[in-house]
């Protein structure tokens, strides 16, 4: 396939979507050369979906090697989620990903990373192309230990003075109080626009802290906490960071099932009426 993409579509192909198209070659067999030459030749790749292709080291070394040869394309947002890429992937990321110029997008959610996803984290912060970063359930089932010193590493990119990250994913990682930290390192970060923090049980601390986010933080336009736990207080410390806060143009908030829709929830809303005319907007889930 990558033979023909060589010989044809390296002028013109921007999205090139194989998720769930499992990455096999011929037992005994090494990678066929066109697929880093098309990497590293194509003049208008934008996008490159591999989520879920079971990518080989090998496969994955060469897909990297030929995006960091490639000096003809910007801006190209790569998905290699769901790979099982594990410590060896990691490694392979960790020595390949710094030297990709035409990289601004990458994710790796779901590829059992765990600990050594701080690596992977201290090598995309050298890398100033790289904007958006999605790094969920890599850290379910990780040690304690392990989970805190790699947030010790996402704060440590946040708080650095040529951070240019815009989006940051640690959706459905299940970190709980591990996140608050990163979470406070917010205030003094003024590059981050996107933050996906869903799915991590962080409960009505964790939205106390976000609230306390928004008093400080300036540049954030979307927040999703979906999935937190949340209760009735939970909402009033968002509203009272809402009030406060005109630069928010998405908050994406679960009401979950058995919680009434009362004066918290409604104080929220109130909230977010209030700097309507900021084209702000505040998207609230019910679910039965």
């Amino acid at each position: 396939m990558f033979g023909a993409l060589l010989r044809g579509c390296t002028s013109h192909l921007a999205v090139l979507k194989l998720s769930r198209n499992t990455f096999v070659t011929k037992k005994g067999k090494e990678l066929p050369p066109s697929f880093k030459q098309f990497l590293t030749s194509s003049l208008a790749l934008k996008h490159i979906s591999l989520s879920s292709c079971k990518l080989s080291l090998e496969a994955l070394k060469q897909l990297l090697l030929g995006l960091a040869c490639n000096e003809s394309t910007a801006d190209v947002e790569l998905d290699i989620s769901c790979n099982s890429l594990g410590q060896a992937g990691a490694q392979v990321l960790e020595s390949c990903l710094h030297g990709i110029k035409c990289l601004a997008s990458l994710d790796i959610s779901e590829n059992g990373l765990e600990s050594d996803l701080g690596s992977i984290v201290t090598a995309a912060s050298k890398n100033k192309s790289l904007k958006h970063l999605y790094l969920g359930r890599n850290l379910q089932s990780t040690k304690t230990k392990y989970v805190s010193q790699v947030m010790d590493i996402i704060i440590q990119m946040l708080q650095e003075d040529d951070c240019v990250l815009q989006t940051l994913s640690l959706a459905d990682s299940k970190l709980k109080g591990e996140i608050y930290s990163v979470i406070n390192a917010l205030g003094s970060n003024q590059c981050l626009e996107n933050l996906d923090i869903s799915g991590n049980q962080m409960g009505d601390v964790g939205a106390r802290l976000v609230a306390k986010a928004l008093q400080i933080n300036s540049k954030i336009k979307c927040i999703n906490y979906d999935r937190n736990n949340i209760t009735l207080q939970g909402f009033s410390d968002i509203a009272y960071g809402l009030e406060r806060y005109v630069t928010l143009s998405v908050f994406s908030l679960q009401v979950p099932a058995g919680v009434f829709v009362t004066e918290s929830v409604l104080y929220v809303c109130t909230a977010t009426q209030r700097f309507a005319t900021c084209h702000s907007q505040f998207m609230t889930h019910y679910h039965a």
